[in-house]
């Protein structure tokens, strides 16, 4: 399968391209290094700079790709609460233009990924494997 990763030259983006390319996929990275640096993205992936809001110039009607994993994003939530126009553009808007132009190419499949909470300790004496009244394991419906 021919695949496109955003936000691959961060760090999930950048360890999940090299397992596509291990398991024989083509993968084409997007990444605008403002969190990261073009040294990240593995042997084998070719990376294009690209704002995730232009992401149409890249994943064209013509441009071949069977799917999208989508791992583009600004996470940091200290920030988020300073410039939530920043976080909103990116991430919302960001994410909007990447369904756009996968309907516009005919692409169908893609995998989201969402951070959400961050990586923090959980409330002292709380089961670590509960969230929102379910396990973090079971998927959410």
């Amino acid at each position: 399968m021919k695949i496109l990763v955003t936000g691959g030259a961060g760090y999930i983006g950048s360890i999940v391209s090299a397992m596509l390319v291990d398991a024989g996929h083509s993968v084409v990275a997007i990444d605008d290094l403002s969190t990261s640096d073009a040294s990240g993205v593995p042997a084998g992936v070719e990376f294009i700079r690209c704002d995730i809001s232009q992401v149409a110039t890249v994943l064209t009607p013509d441009s071949g790709f069977d799917a999208v994993l989508h791992f583009a994003g600004l996470i940091a939530a200290g920030e988020s609460v300073q410039k939530p126009g920043l976080y909103w553009h990116v991430n919302t808007g960001g994410s909007l233009s990447l369904l756009v132009a996968m309907r516009a190419a005919g692409v169908r499949k893609i995998v989201f990924l969402v951070l959400r909470r961050g990586l923090r300790q959980p409330d002292a004496g709380a089961d670590p494997g509960i969230r929102d009244g379910r396990r973090a394991d079971q998927p959410v419906r």
